[in-house]
C-alpha cells in the first residue's frame, strides 16, 4: 500500500497527525459501530451476534445499508488472509437464516424496510487497521465481490479510510 501522510490544519498552522492505533479489535468495532452510518453508510443492527450456538461463532456486526442490502462486517486489527474466510462463513449463515435477519430488521426498523431486504445484494465488509496482500488475493479468487476497508485513527480526531472493492476476475 502506498504511503499516506496525514496533516491537521486545525488551529494555527499545520501539524502532522500521529496515528493512534486502536488498542484492541473491540475498540475498533466500537468506534465503527458508533459512527457506522456516516463512515460506511450502514445501520448496524447488532454486534457480537452469536450464531449456531454449538461453536458457530459470533458475527462482529450485522447491518443493513441504504439500499436495504444485508451487511456482514468482520473486524480485525490486522487482516492477513483468514478474515475473508470468516466473513464468508457468516454470509453462508445469513443465506441459511434469512428469517432471523428479517426478524431483527422488523424489530428495529419496521415492516417497510424488512419487506424490502435486498438479499441478492448481501455484502461482506472487512474492516481493519492493516490489510495484508493476502486479503486482496483471496478476495480475487472467491467468485464474489468483497469490500476491504483500511481504517486508521489519528490524533486530533482525524480518521482515514482506504476502500478496495475486490471483484472476481472475468
Amino acid at each position: 500500500m502506498d504511503e499516506l501522510h496525514v496533516f491537521s490544519t486545525a488551529g494555527v498552522g499545520s501539524r502532522t497527525a500521529r496515528q493512534r492505533p486502536f488498542r484492541t479489535e473491540a475498540e475498533l468495532r466500537r468506534f465503527v459501530v458508533q459512527h457506522a452510518h456516516r463512515l460506511i453508510d450502514v445501520r448496524v443492527l447488532t454486534w457480537e451476534y452469536e450464531i449456531d450456538r454449538n461453536g458457530g461463532g459470533r458475527i462482529d456486526a450485522l447491518g443493513i445499508d441504504s439500499r436495504s442490502a444485508p451487511v456482514i462486517i468482520e473486524f480485525k486489527r490486522t487482516a492477513t488472509g483468514l478474515t475473508i474466510c470468516q466473513g464468508l462463513y457468516y454470509l453462508d449463515w445469513l443465506d441459511r437464516h434469512r428469517d432471523v435477519f428479517a426478524a431483527l430488521v422488523l424489530r428495529q426498523l419496521g415492516d417497510r424496510i424488512a419487506s424490502r431486504i435486498a438479499w441478492r445484494s448481501a455484502r461482506l465488509l472487512c474492516i481493519a487497521e492493516e490489510i495484508g496482500p493476502r486479503e486482496e488475493a483471496v478476495a480475487r479468487q472467491i467468485g464474489r465481490t468483497v469490500e476491504l476497508m483500511q481504517l486508521r485513527q489519528y490524533s486530533r480526531g482525524v480518521v482515514t479510510i482506504q476502500k478496495s472493492l475486490v471483484t472476481p476476475p472475468h
